[in-house]
């Protein structure tokens, strides 16, 4: 969904959290839009967005994953949706 529209796609771990058998990363994704995306067109303008992952493990094996995505910033950074003017 990524790659192809977003070819410089950089993956950077900003920040990371680990206690007990929990270990918590905020991870930046970063590109320059060279492609359709989410239904738009290309821009060429770059997008970053940000996702929180949540991993718990057991025995040393991950047993569960969850995520949070800035979706509407990245809604708003493809031109999927408008921002209202005060967020500009």
């Amino acid at each position: 969904m990524f790659r192809s529209p977003l070819p410089d796609l950089r993956e950077t771990v900003e920040d990371q959290v680990a206690e007990d058998d929990k270990v918590t990363n905020l991870i930046v994704f970063s590109g320059t839009r060279q492609g359709e995306m989410l239904g738009s067109a290309t821009t060429g303008r770059h997008i970053t967005v940000e996702v929180i992952v949540i991993q718990d493990f057991s025995e040393g094996k991950i047993v569960r994953v969850r995520s949070v995505l800035d979706a509407l910033g990245l809604f708003q950074q493809t031109g999927a949706i408008s921002s209202p003017g005060y967020l500009d």
